[in-house]
């Protein structure tokens, strides 16, 4: 087994190295007030699964070497300073299943292309910076099953791209400036279980493409209840092709509503 080694500077100025081994799965450099890293020794680890950088003071990183790691699932980056991150680079690492990127200071991300066969089921980008973001290369992702952009400063966001993620059980927007949102996507959603908005500045939300999910339980807003109960009331004239499951006094008591 092949050796590499990864140097990085911490966040008072030492300069540290750590060794790993070519065929390890696991590399873990969390918690050590790392300011600044050069992952390009990874490009080594074609056995590599999980990269973990969580909870150190990194302000930039350049994630291109991990494009050789074919086996990669699991990238944590939580908790640091980033203010930028471009994956683009990783559309090679079909195998991701998780990107964690949440507690950052980010303003942009670019997310990989990964193909309609890729697994990615877990997308944190809660606690940051972003006023937008482009979701259109989740498309592809008709595994992913978490999406949580909580507490970030987005006005506006489209959900077109997740009309393709079957599999998608909870979308977390609440704690950002949020004014309007289109929700019709979300009705190919058959498996959305929770879906967070509150704490925005929403005045109006047409809910009925909801309807269509029939797992739904928790739906958090604050301002649309009047809404709802429109959408409700309007039930009686309805299309009759038009196909509500489950029955709306069903979804009326499973919902839990803010």
């Amino acid at each position: 087994m092949g050796r590499i080694q990864v140097r990085y500077a911490t966040a008072d100025g030492r300069k540290e190295t750590e060794e790993f081994g070519t065929n390890d799965q696991v590399i873990k450099l969390s918690f050590r007030r790392i300011a600044t890293i050069d992952l390009s020794p990874l490009s080594h680890c074609s056995d590599l699964k999980l990269l973990d950088l969580s909870n150190n003071e990194i302000g930039s990183l350049d994630t291109s070497p991990l494009n050789h790691c074919f086996d990669l699932q699991f990238i944590r980056c939580q908790q640091n300073r980033l203010r930028e991150i471009d994956l683009s680079s990783l559309s090679q690492c079909v195998r991701l299943e998780m990107l964690n990127f949440s507690g950052n200071s980010l303003q942009y991300i670019a997310f990989p292309d990964l193909g309609h066969d890729c697994n990615l089921k877990e997308v944190f980008l809660s606690n940051n910076q972003l006023a937008g973001i482009d979701l259109s290369l989740l498309s592809h992702c008709a595994r992913l099953k978490w999406l949580r952009i909580a507490h970030n400063r987005l006005s506006s966001i489209n959900l077109s791209a997740l009309d393709s993620c079957s599999s998608l059980e909870e979308l977390d927007l609440n704690s950002n400036r949020l004014e309007e949102l289109n929700v019709e996507p979300l009705g190919l959603c058959s498996n959305l279980r929770e879906l967070w908005l509150h704490d925005n500045a929403l005045q109006s939300l047409d809910v009925s493409a909801l309807f269509e999910c029939p797992q739904l339980t928790t739906l958090q807003t604050e301002a649309p209840t009047s809404q709802f109960a429109l959408t409700l009331r309007a039930d009686e004239q309805l299309s009759s092709r038009t196909r509500i499951p489950p029955a709306l006094e069903d979804l009326r008591s499973r919902i839990h509503w803010v």
